[in-house]
């Protein structure tokens, strides 16, 4: 059966437990499936689909300024100065020094869901944001996303993993933590291979 929506990846799951009467408990064990999918910190999935591209205008009255809807961890920042690019550079908000009066900013760190400058802009900038949107969760409602369309097998191990460790079944558990585990490695290189293609060598020829 091809888990390509919830109801069919719930139904999967179920029938690979035998146990019919986890059903009430399956959002449980995809809302912690979902939460190691997208924050992992040893491996976390990297979707190329979900990284976005974003503009904004900095405000003069204020250093901060709001992160996309969505917005789940950056990849590059940059402010329009002059028609000319510059990337801004990231501090942890330990380590940002903020500047008094106005001017352009240099720095940026993020506190919450706003982005703040080390000091309030002098004028409207546009700053551009790459980032990677959150993950879309499941649900009855919403039966599919980018990720259970590509690649299923994270989002079923992953719920098995879960329910056997619901079930305290640490046998299974562990055999689905790996197979959860090979599943996302096999994702982020797909996923790399597409972003970053091998390139075919050039063949030389020998000609006298």
């Amino acid at each position: 059966m091809p888990y390509d929506t919830y109801d069919n990846l719930k139904k999967a799951v179920l029938d690979q437990t035998h146990r019919k009467d986890l059903g009430d408990k399956f959002d449980d064990f995809l809302d912690i499936t979902e939460v190691e999918i997208r924050s992992n910190p040893d491996n976390s999935l990297k979707m190329n689909l979900n990284e976005k591209i974003s503009t904004a205008s900095t405000d003069t009255s204020t250093r901060f300024l709001a992160l996309p809807s969505g917005f789940q961890s950056s990849r590059k920042f940059s402010v329009t100065i002059d028609d000319s690019i510059n990337q801004l550079t990231f501090r942890t908000p330990d380590q940002m020094i903020i500047r008094d009066d106005s001017g352009t900013p240099c720095f940026f760190t993020v506190r919450g869901n706003q982005l703040e400058f080390d000091i309030i802009p002098d004028e409207e900038y546009t700053v551009t944001i790459t980032y990677t949107s959150d993950l879309i969760a499941l649900s009855s409602d919403n039966q599919t996303n980018n990720t259970l369309t590509k690649y299923p097998n994270v989002y079923f191990y992953g719920c098995l993993k879960q329910a056997f460790i619901y079930t305290e079944d640490i046998e299974q558990s562990v055999i689905y933590d790996g197979l959860f585990s090979e599943a996302l490695d096999s994702a982020n290189m797909s996923e790399h291979d597409i972003k970053y293609p091998t390139q075919p060598e050039e063949t030389v020829h020998w000609a006298p």
